[in-house]
């Protein structure tokens, strides 16, 4: 999509707006994942979390240094791959 195509909804009319619009007041998704926590060799652990339909389509969610499989982000994008018929791990 060009930026000259995308058309904000009515009531976020400004970037301001759409910035402070997920943070403060949207609904944050609570998906009912499954942790798996793995072993590594060095003492240390990997805790994955699962969600979606069971599928051999699978996307795979890195969050960023300050986030985590809980941020609300990452939950939505398993949210939204869910309803995709995709699954996930985080």
């Amino acid at each position: 999509m060009s930026p000259a195509a995308f058309r904000p909804a009515w009531w976020l009319p400004g970037g301001h707006l759409q910035t402070l619009w997920q943070p403060l007041l949207r609904q944050r998704p609570h998906p009912d994942t499954v942790r798996e926590s793995l072993a590594t060799p060095d003492g240390d652990f990997l805790d994955l979390d699962w969600y979606g339909p069971e599928t051999e389509r699978i996307v795979i969610l890195l969050h960023g240094l300050s986030g985590s499989s809980r941020s609300p982000y990452i939950r939505g994008m398993q949210v939204a791959l869910a309803r995709q018929g995709w699954r996930s791990v985080a």
